[in-house]
């Protein structure tokens, strides 16, 4: 476990022998073993909290799930042929549920609760 640009790490050593969570490290010289989540982290630090002002973290969580939606709802991937995760699922999806309202997406968040935090 390292510090991060927050210095974090005894703090969060601290919280989780408080609440009975096993911190894993990486193997020593295998930093790829973290690669995903160090991508992630990077990615959203430049892209959201050093692109926008937030007055507060319940902001900030706001943004990041319209984020979120809009990424798992409405952006094409390139590994879904450039569809949306709604087209490809109605394009070779086969919904076996009947009688629903809405296609199941990715993301099961209802269109009111997305729009109440815009």
């Amino acid at each position: 476990m390292d510090n991060g640009l927050e210095f974090i790490a005894h703090k969060l050593k601290k919280w989780a022998a408080i609440n009975s969570i096993e911190i894993s490290h990486i193997q020593p010289g295998k930093p790829t073993q973290n690669i995903l989540i160090e991508r992630l982290n990077r990615t959203f630090r430049q892209e959201v909290m050093d692109s926008f002002l937030f007055k507060n973290l319940k902001d900030l969580s706001k943004f990041a799930n319209v984020l979120m939606w809009i990424y798992n709802n409405e952006r094409p991937h390139q590994g879904l042929n450039n569809l949306t995760p709604h087209e490809f699922l109605l394009k070779y999806g086969k919904p076996y549920v009947r009688n629903i309202k809405r296609f199941p997406t990715f993301q099961q968040d209802d269109d009111k609760k997305i729009n109440e935090n815009i």
